[in-house]
């Protein structure tokens, strides 16, 4: 089947979210690197070491 068999059954247009969406702008204008990194840094001083967790089976397995 090529793409042009299916031109009449897929619709170019989007009735149900042709009009959708918002406009979402930015609301700070620094760098989204330093504001991660200041995040970051906060969560350090609120946690500043990773709870314990349990170790891995060493069955060899690495499947997802």
């Amino acid at each position: 089947m090529k793409a042009q068999d299916l031109d009449h059954v897929l619709p170019t247009e989007q009735p149900l979210a042709g009009s959708g969406g918002v406009q979402i702008r930015p609301v700070s204008h620094r760098d989204p690197y330093e504001a991660l990194d200041d995040l970051m840094a906060a969560v350090e001083v609120l946690c500043p070491r990773w709870p314990a967790r349990g170790q891995f089976e060493s069955s060899g397995v690495w499947v997802l």
